[in-house]
C-alpha cells in the first residue's frame, strides 16, 4: 500500500482558513455621540412575562419576586442619523454602562434591526433598534 504524503503547506493553509472563518463578520464601523441614556420597566426582557411563581420554600416564608426587569435605553446621532436603541438583557449594571458616557463618541454597526457597539476592550455589546430616522438640523 502506498501512502501519499501531504505538503507541509496544507494544515497552514486549512489552520488560516479555519481562524477567519471564527473571526467573525466584518462589520462596518462608523462613530457617532451617544447624546441620551435612561432605563425603562420591560416585560419582554429578562423571562419576567413568563415567570411563575415558585414553591413555598420550608418554613412557610413566601420569596417576594424582583420585579419587573429594568432595560437601558441609548440614542446614538450621527451626522446624518438618529438611532434609538434599548438593550436586549436587564440593565443590572452592565459592563457597557459602565464605559459609555452621554456626550461622548461612540463606535457602532448597524445591521438590519441591531447595533453593534464597541467597548474599550474590543468587546462589542448587542442592542435592539426601536426607531431609525434621520437626524433633524437643528
Amino acid at each position: 500500500m502506498r501512502l501519499f504524503r501531504i505538503p507541509a503547506v496544507v494544515p497552514a493553509l486549512l489552520l488560516i482558513a479555519a481562524v477567519s472563518a471564527v473571526a467573525g463578520p466584518k462589520r462596518h464601523w462608523q462613530t457617532g455621540t451617544l447624546v441620551d441614556a435612561g432605563r425603562k420597566h420591560d416585560l419582554a426582557v429578562g423571562g419576567a412575562a413568563s415567570r411563575t411563581r415558585p414553591p413555598f420554600p420550608p418554613g412557610g416564608v413566601v420569596p417576594i419576586s424582583n420585579g419587573v426587569p429594568e432595560v437601558g435605553t441609548y440614542v446614538i446621532e450621527t451626522a446624518e442619523l438618529r438611532l434609538e436603541l434599548e438593550a436586549m438583557v436587564p440593565a443590572k449594571g452592565s459592563e457597557f454602562e459602565h464605559e459609555v458616557i452621554v456626550g461622548q463618541p461612540v463606535t457602532f454597526a448597524l445591521e438590519k434591526n441591531t447595533v453593534y457597539v464597541k467597548l474599550a476592550n474590543g468587546r462589542e455589546h448587542r442592542l435592539r433598534v426601536v426607531k431609525e430616522s434621520p437626524k433633524k438640523e437643528d
